[in-house]
């Protein structure tokens, strides 16, 4: 079983090499694609995936769950493990729905949100919530969690730079010409987030996390977490 949030924007590439290796199709969506290419090819399908997703394979017969994010993390997935068992979702307030959960404000996450305007992953504001990496993946088996970096293959037709994948967005499809502009403007302070990242690094680290905020004050940040799960600072 699959459960798909996100596009694979080189689905139809993938669909013609399942073809060929005699996989019959019954739709055109890209979830059938991505269910066919794991079956295929197993964990290492995610490597081949391009776009953003967060992907979760339940095998029944082996009692193993996979969770992989999308390379650039555009997608976000969230977990918890609880009395040995994963709790998951692309929001959130999936994991919310749990009664058993308890919800404490994790201040190594909020500690981050006040310095550099959001909460990089690992971290969210909820403690014992954590998100996936970009480009990871979570085998979960018999109540233990195993983390890895699923393997990136060579290409020879990788885009030598950002210009040239965003002219190949848009001839896939994913963006048009006018939207470019903007995903200029997105892409052009990179520094600034160099610099982010640099500054997070400083902050103090230790343990910090595990201190717990008095339940009465969880009244104050619970509608912000259930109604943003990634909340960002102001810009300027």
């Amino acid at each position: 079983m699959l459960v798909f949030n996100g596009e694979i924007f080189n689905h139809r590439e993938l669909r013609t090499e399942l073809q060929q290796a005699g996989f019959r199709f019954e739709t055109h969506c890209d979830t059938e694609v991505a269910l066919n290419a794991y079956l295929h090819w197993g964990d290492s399908c995610f490597a081949r995936f391009r776009g953003m997703f967060a992907i979760a394979v339940w095998k029944q017969s082996r009692r193993r769950l996979v969770l992989a994010r999308d390379r650039m993390g555009i997608k976000p997935l969230y977990y918890t493990l609880h009395d040995g068992e994963i709790f998951f979702g692309s929001e959130l307030k999936c994991i919310f729905a749990h009664p058993g959960l308890r919800r404490h404000i994790c201040l190594e996450g909020l500690d981050a949100f006040l310095s550099v305007n959001y909460v990089p992953a690992p971290l969210t504001l909820v403690e014992g919530i954590v998100k996936l990496m970009p480009g990871q993946m979570l085998e979960w088996h018999s109540g233990a969690a195993h983390l890895s970096d699923f393997v990136i293959p060579s290409r020879d037709d990788r885009p030598a730079t950002i210009e040239d994948a965003l002219w190949e967005l848009v001839a896939r499809g994913v963006v048009t010409g006018d939207g470019l502009a903007g995903l200029r403007v997105l892409l052009a302070p990179e520094h600034k987030r160099i610099q982010q990242r640099r500054h997070l690094r400083s902050l103090p680290g230790g343990k910090a996390g595990a201190r717990l905020v008095p339940a009465g004050r969880w009244a104050l940040w619970a509608p912000w977490t259930e109604q943003d799960d990634e909340p960002m600072g102001p810009t300027e």
